[in-house]
């Protein structure tokens, strides 16, 4: 058990976070395909819970409420990373928000889980949606 498939894994937190949004009033689609690979169970906590916060923010804060949507899990391993992509056809992130800047609970704990797995992101935002985007060395979620 020191060990766990990040397609599993990453498939499990989008479906369970996704059914406890569900809505009437509004269909959002989810999407996802993963490159597998065995990550180590402790490394795949912070990974985890980064991309529960940020489904959770995406269907929390991206659709209106009668508006219908999608979200897409994109990973794959390149180069000794795992490069990975988080994205909703949303209204996207209000422009009067730095989130560079933000003191807000969702964006400080990404940022945390994010340095702890020693990943760049970059976060791209319009009023087409909102992607973030990792790029992970895997020696940070893979145990020797």
């Amino acid at each position: 058990f020191s060990k766990i498939s990040l397609k599993d894994y990453i498939e499990n937190i989008a479906e369970v976070t996704h059914r406890s949004f569900q809505d009437n009033n509004k269909v959002v689609n989810l999407s996802y395909k993963v490159d597998d690979v065995h990550l180590d169970m402790a490394k795949a906590i912070p990974l985890g819970l980064m991309i529960s916060e940020i489904l959770i923010n995406a269907h929390k804060h991206a659709f209106n409420h009668s508006e219908n949507g999608s979200i897409k899990i994109l990973s794959s391993i390149e180069d000794e990373k795992m490069l990975m992509k988080i994205s909703d056809n949303g209204s996207g992130i209000p422009k009067d928000i730095d989130l560079s800047k933000s003191n807000s609970l969702g964006m400080t704990l990404v940022n945390s889980f994010s340095d702890q797995l020693k990943a760049d992101l970059k976060i791209n935002s319009n009023s087409k949606g909102t992607r973030f985007e990792f790029s992970i060395p895997i020696q940070s979620i893979i145990s020797d």
